[in-house]
């Protein structure tokens, strides 16, 4: 099963990834879940902004989603805006080969396996 990726969104987090109140082009703008989901993707696979947004994007279109990642540029500004706090994250870091399932929910990236959080 190398290779194989299993991505899962809850009905929470679909509901929750545009603002309800703010409407430019009829898609809604996204919400702070949306950019730290989308952040938090790219820190996974070390992806620039733009392959973030294209990988994101043919994600939801495989699980046949109708939802979009937020443009690279609302990526980035918006990540300058958010308090972040990114974990550590490494292959070579000496915990990652007990690393069984990553995970991105409301609360962040979590790793499970060895412990809950490196």
């Amino acid at each position: 099963r190398r290779g194989h990726i299993t991505l899962w969104l809850s009905e929470d987090a679909i509901q929750q990834w545009y603002e309800t109140k703010r409407v430019y082009d009829g898609t809604g703008a996204p919400t702070d879940l949306a950019v730290l989901t989308a952040h938090e993707i790219r820190q996974v696979f070390k992806l620039p902004l733009r392959q973030c947004e294209g990988f994101v994007n043919s994600l939801f279109s495989m699980m046949n989603i109708e939802l979009t990642c937020p443009s690279y540029s609302t990526l980035s500004k918006r990540l300058k805006t958010l308090n972040l706090k990114s974990p550590f994250y490494r292959k070579a870091h000496p915990y990652s080969n007990g690393i069984k399932a990553i995970a991105i929910d409301s609360t962040g990236l979590k790793c499970y396996g060895h412990d809950e959080w490196y």
